[in-house]
């Protein structure tokens, strides 16, 4: 059976690393994925006297919150920092943040199945999980507000910018090319930072064009809303906020 995707040129956003499954899975259906980053990461440098700092919160904290794989990641990279995780409770946002946390040996006690911040924030008020410590490292776009409900129960939470989001900007000139060509049938979203980047790698009027006449993917409700604000709300939003149930969903839509 063919698949709808076949022959379909979908944009993939996402940093290359994390976008080779997504690549291989489009590929796998028959679609021609074509990958332009336009965000990546980069560790914060961090004093010695900061993550000492770090460090003695994680050792007090009774839980460590992973909002996404980046945040496991770039904490690790700080000696130490895994054989500390060992002795936490640990909850995360997203099914694949969780899988990270596998891959490395370490098990998530409380999992927000979609990538929803205010789902766990509800568990931990519904497990009846108050006056502990908290420990949340971060990017630096992550919007921290959403964790203000855990201080109103009585949490102490503490805050950790480990990396930073910023834009791909060597993918410029390839993502104008890659947009001018007109062979675009998709354009997927896996973050409100992704939309936001790629409208400041490319002229206006090239980014309206093709958020106007391609079938636009968004990984979750926030991304969509951003999308949204800039006037091209996105055709497709999956049930589980992965990046593979992106293409499902894509390919469920065509």
């Amino acid at each position: 059976m063919i698949s709808s995707l076949e022959g379909r040129r979908i944009l993939i956003t996402r940093q290359a690393e994390q976008a080779a499954s997504m690549c291989a899975f489009i590929h796998q259906l028959g679609g021609i994925p074509i990958c332009v980053p336009v965000i990546c990461f980069k560790s914060v440098a961090l004093s010695c006297s900061e993550q000492s700092a770090l460090r003695a919160q994680i050792r007090q904290a009774g839980w460590i919150i992973f909002t996404s794989r980046n945040s496991i990641d770039f904490l690790i990279e700080y000696r130490y920092m895994s054989d500390l995780l060992k002795k936490k409770k640990i909850a995360t946002v997203g099914i694949q943040t969780a899988h990270r946390l596998e891959e490395i040996g370490l098990h998530a006690d409380i999992v927000s199945r979609t990538f929803n911040v205010e789902m766990l924030v509800r568990t931990f008020r519904e497990r009846e999980i108050h006056e502990e410590t908290i420990v949340i490292p971060h990017g630096s776009l992550a919007n921290m507000s959403r964790f203000n409900e855990l201080r109103l129960i009585g949490m102490q939470v503490y805050e950790s910018t480990i990396y930073e989001t910023i834009p791909d900007w060597q993918e410029k000139e390839r993502l104008a090319e890659v947009v001018k060509s007109g062979s675009l049938d998709a354009l997927t979203f896996a973050s409100p930072s992704a939309v936001r980047f790629f409208t400041e790698m490319l002229d206006e009027h090239l980014w309206r064009q093709v958020l106007g006449s391609s079938t636009v993917v968004s990984i979750g409700d926030i991304t969509a809303q951003t999308l949204t604000n800039l006037g091209y709300p996105p055709d497709v939003i999956p049930d589980r906020y992965t990046a593979m149930d992106m293409i499902r969903a894509l390919e469920r839509y065509y």
